[in-house]
């Protein structure tokens, strides 16, 4: 970057004639820019005037904005019976005219009952029939939603077709819907997630056909999050079509023609965020439920069933001139008792079903079909009808609302749980199949790792390489988007489906940890592997035995992927006590030896676990080595303490390696105690009763193992009785593991294990409790497995996150059947009263629900049964059960502030513990002795701690390889918490840029989420100023 250096010295050379004012502009603003290579960071301009930081925390509750409804209450009125409420029932407004728009339409899911590659065939069988009618019939339209399915049959076309693609969106006869790579899951993902699925597609949409997509079409997902429309919004989309809400809140809601309504967020009483949002009228998306109320009269206007299928009484049949006259009639009075539903005179019906218009023949039977009934209603006058697309509805319906100044009911929640028409609620998927949903969030942390790793050596890979570089993330991050879809995530695909989309993760992983491999080989010209890999798609990634040898040293490089410098914890499997850990000078480093334990086994009698702390700069790497050595001062091996009885009734392996050191203790000393954490435990399963830190009396937290027993539910639903739970019966073979880093308890029963860990340091992570549980159910029938924990408030609140946005309450009603009052944690939960707030994060997604003196989060679940909602039972049934480890952590906090209504925030602690936990550092291994140290380790500085630098990934719009997409995001911050103060502020500008440098970028503009929209043009980096408000996102544009 000389340019710019030498314009400034210029200039203050010039500059100096005119005074000594503008001397001292120039002066400081140089130094400000030149400072971010020095160690000028002590100070923040964030600091107070002795120079010690100010807290991080200056997020305040806002008001929430007006609304007419809120979901949680709707939900405890129609579902509860609870403070019914006499809400205005909403007047229609009188015109002369319906207008009507037909929406040709398919639904096609990227892997249920058969894989995604099998699906394919299909849609592309639809797409090539969709290529040859729809530009012989200007009168046609087409929805298209999934982009991955577009793209796979759009790449094979010649160019010509491909340019007869892009006319029919360009006419506005074929209309992309969402844009996002699949249709998403809005229970289970986490944010970045969600934030690559939707940039993936509508960078793909725009790349291919210059459009952005104005509507979100998600009719399949069981519920809705009220987060996922909020990040649509930050791509420019503000209006949706939805359909599977709860039941009874649709019927309320039309019963007061209170839809469509416009969505609101929480937090922004602005419109910024609002979603003009239209929702089904009957339970499905198909023809039978989009006419009208009669369903047997819409079923004779899905003219496939001419040829194909039947209708329960009268059926479909050809439109004559005989007939015209009395199907209109009819068509036209389905119309007119489903408006009544609506203020408005504007309509929609949609036209198809899943994986519709496969055959040409299709396309002829509703086209021509509704063209004759078209022309004979709208010369009636009474109703204008025709094909239609969402653009062309929300067009109207806007006119429509502006010139009758009708103002849409506003809403604000989410729309879980979900419960159809039949009763059944859809709330077992939370939880179903956790192997697979762990090895998405596993493959995540990989995939964005890369992402960060390779913008580093992007300036030191060839042409070629970063091509193969790009094109191997593409691939990775697809499949990890591709997984995120309604029956992926949640579990609720046949078997072998789900051992395809296990195979995808798995060798989407593989491809990560090669890109995260190739890029240290660039930078630093030493190779290095991946230390923790899955081998299988079955397989959990395990730690790899390094065998110590005297004659050589084995280098590990950790590499830290979050923006904040940290003390983190790094461990080790090792086939020997004789190890000393020595950092890049030579200087030994504090090391703990720790049994192994190999899960679903017990003790490992012939490895150790190797525990180190190190301080890891903010994304970057730093290199140590294990040398042999006998018996080193730096290791410590750690003492073992058993109970002196134990209740063990099943074959474990307990024998440990000889030279551990143990003692026996009574069964109630089972406890942890450090500098900042203290814990007890029961003393008959060794499973926590209560916590104690430093800042925090203590506060009971009693953890049972648990089972719903004769579960009636399948893979969508809980059908559990909530006088079916036991405990686990088995007693645990208990022991304590004592060191000067951490403590540990170890409980290994016949179904599960439980591990308590405690990091002894004076940081707040000393103040957290990490919990491992592994649960084993295979051998059990129609069950579920949950962990419940009991706490000593009776009045307290639970909320859960919402995609890992923010936190939304939650009620538990006792009387209701415990799948009514499941919700979704995709990554966090928390229950405070008015003295203390007890948060639980974790890495994979969850099922949870409040208890009259706690809470409950499911863990696994198995059933023999079909729970009827369309899986059947040939290779379907939830037996397929892979064990699989979970993390927790554990936060107590004092907090003084009364929360919101209806949503809340975690506190930084909690924000920086569940980041922690998703984004372990990665561990590196080579037997090179002349592994070169690593050129990443920067003492530059963190970014401010309560920024998420959610990615830097390659921009594939435009010709520039090397040019990348960093998406910043802010979160909400409760204040109030008695730890807050241990995290101060950094600059945001000084330390984004110093990251930049790094990445030898140039030139950097603002964008909207998705890249697309440049709202400031490309300036030098050390003339933009970067910020991000609390609840939002900031996106930049990187070029070299």
């Amino acid at each position: 970057m000389n340019f710019p250096w030498r314009l400034i010295r210029r200039n203050a050379i010039l500059f100096a004639v005119l005074g000594l004012f503008a001397l001292v502009i120039v002066y400081d603003w140089k130094s400000r820019s030149i400072g971010l290579q020095t160690e000028k960071f002590s100070r923040s301009k964030f600091a107070s005037p002795d120079g010690k930081p100010l807290p991080i925390c200056s997020t305040k509750y806002g008001k929430e904005p007006h609304v007419d409804f809120n979901t949680r209450d709707l939900y405890a009125e129609v579902q509860a019976g609870i403070s019914p409420r006499n809400h205005t029932t909403f007047q229609k407004v009188k015109t002369d005219k319906l207008k009507v728009f037909v929406i040709p339409m398919t639904h096609v899911d990227p892997g249920w009952l058969h894989t995604f590659d099998k699906y394919s065939e299909d849609t592309n069988n639809i797409l090539n029939n969709m290529l040859e009618f729809v530009p012989k019939n200007p009168k046609m339209r087409f929805i298209w939603c999934e982009m991955i399915f577009l793209e796979r049959w759009f790449r094979e076309l010649p160019e010509e077709k491909k340019n007869a693609v892009r006319k029919l969106i360009k006419t506005g006869q074929l209309e992309l819907a969402s844009g996002s790579w699949v249709m998403t899951d809005e229970a289970n993902p986490f944010l970045p997630i969600t934030v690559d699925n939707i940039v993936e597609g509508q960078q793909f949409v725009f790349k291919e056909f210059g459009v952005r997509p104005s509507t979100i079409w998600s009719n399949d997902p069981f519920g809705y999050s009220n987060a996922v429309p909020y990040l649509f919004t930050k791509t420019g989309i503000h209006q949706a079509v939805i359909n599977r809400i709860h039941h009874g809140i649709k019927n309320k809601l039309q019963s007061l023609r209170a839809i469509p309504f416009t969505w609101k967020q929480f937090f922004d009483i602005t419109k910024n965020s609002d979603m003009l949002t239209q929702v089904l009228p009957y339970t499905h998306y198909d023809v039978l439920n989009s006419c009208g109320p009669n369903s047997g009269v819409c079923c004779q206007f899905d003219f496939r069933r001419i040829t194909d299928w039947h209708c329960g009484g009268e059926g479909a049949q050809e439109i004559t001139d005989s007939n015209v006259k009395t199907k209109s009639a009819d068509l036209v009075g389905q119309f007119e008792e489903m408006s009544k539903m609506y203020q408005s005179n504007v309509l929609m019906m949609m036209l198809g079903d899943d994986f519709r218009y496969d055959g040409i023949r299709e396309w002829h039977q509703q086209h021509d079909n509704y063209v004759k009934l078209f022309d004979h209603i709208n010369a009636k006058g009474n109703v204008e009808v025709r094909f239609g697309t969402f653009s062309d509805y929300f067009t109207t319906l806007k006119k429509f609302n502006e010139e009758h100044k009708v103002e849409p009911v506003a809403l604000s929640g989410d729309f879980f749980p979900y419960s159809c028409a039949l009763g059944d609620d859809w709330t077992g998927y939370f939880t179903t199949r956790p192997f697979y949903k762990r090895k998405e969030r596993m493959l995540h942390a990989l995939v964005r790792a890369a992402d960060l790793l390779s913008s580093q050596a992007t300036p030191y890979f060839e042409a070629r390489t970063l091509r193969e570089v790009n094109e191997m993330l593409t691939v990775a991050r697809r499949n990890l988007s591709l997984f995120q879809h309604h029956d992926a995530i949640t579990g609720t695909s046949k078997i072998s489906v789900m051992r395809n989309y296990g195979e995808l993760l798995h060798n989407a992983s593989i491809q990560s940890a090669a890109v995260l491999e190739a890029s240290f080989k660039a930078i630093s010209e030493s190779t290095f592997e991946l230390y923790e890999v899955p081998v299988a798609y079955n397989a959990s990634a395990r730690k790899k035995l390094i065998k110590l040898d005297k004659s050589k040293k084995t280098s590990l490089r950790v590499f830290n992927s979050l923006p904040q410098r940290k003390l983190e914890t790094v461990a080790v499997r090792v086939n020997s006590p004789n190890v000393k850990v020595v950092d890049a000078e030579g200087n030994p480093v504090r090391a703990q030896l720790n049994p192994f334990m190999v899960d679903g086994k017990g003790v490992s009698k012939d490895s150790y676990l190797l525990v180190f702390l190190i301080q890891l700069p903010r994304l970057s790497a730093v290199q140590v080595q294990l040398v042999y050595e006998e018996l080193p001062e730096s290791t410590v091996i750690s003492q073992i303490e058993f109970p002196d009885v134990q209740n063990v009734s099943f074959y474990v392996e307990r024998e440990f390696p000889r030279k551990f050191k143990s003692k026996g203790v009574k069964r109630n000393a089972i406890a942890l105690k450090t500098k900042r954490i203290a814990t007890t435990h029961n003393e008959k399963t060794g499973l926590l009763e209560s916590i104690k830190t430093s800042a925090v009396e203590s506060t009971r937290l009693v953890q049972k193992m648990m089972m719903y027993k004769q579960s009636r539910g399948g893979p969508y639903l809980i059908r559990s009785d909530s006088g079916s739970i036991e405990e686990f019966a088995d007693l645990g073979f208990v022991f304590t593991v004592k060191g000067p880093l951490q403590q540990s308890i170890h409980v290994l029963s016949k179904f599960y294990a439980v591990h308590y860990v405690a990091r002894d340091t004076d940081d707040t992570e000393g103040e957290q409790l990490h919990v491992r549980t592994y649960t084993d159910i295979r051998t059990f029938q129609n069950s579920e497995a949950i962990a419940r924990f009991a706490i000593d408030s009776k009045t307290f609140s639970l909320f859960t996150d919402n995609v890992g946005l923010h936190m939304i309450k939650r009620d538990y009603f006792p009387d209701l059947p415990v799948g009514k009052n499941y919700y979704p944690m995709p990554s966090s939960l928390f229950v405070q009263d008015d003295k203390k707030r007890i948060t639980v994060v974790s890495n994979v997604e969850h099922g949870c629900s409040g208890q009259k003196n706690g809470f409950e989060i499911m863990l696994d679940r198995t059933m023999s049964i079909d729970d009827g909602k369309g899986l059947g039972m040939d290779d379907s049934l939830l037996v397929d059960l892979i064990p699989v480890e979970i993390d927790f952590t554990i936060i107590l906090e004092q907090v003084q502030s009364q929360l919101p209504e209806h949503y809340a925030y975690n506190t930084i602690n909690a924000h920086n513990a569940l980041q922690t936990l998703m984004y372990r550092p990665l561990v590196f291994i080579s037997s090179e002795n002349n592994a070169k140290s690593s050129s990443l380790a920067t003492n530059a500085p963190s970014f401010p701690c309560d920024i998420q630098l959610l990615t830097v990934r390659p921009m594939s719009v435009g010709e520039d390889a090397s040019e990348k997409l960093m998406i910043l995001y802010r979160p909400g911050v409760e204040c109030s918490a008695s730890t807050d103060s241990a995290c101060s502020k950094q600059d945001l500008t000084e330390s984004v840029r110093a990251y930049l440098q790094e990445l030898k970028i140039n030139k950097v503009a603002k964008t909207n989420l998705n890249g697309l929209v440049v709202e400031e043009n490309f300036k030098p980096l050390n003339f933009v100023e970067f910020s991000v408000d609390s609840m939002d996102f900031a996106s930049y544009r990187l070029k070299h």
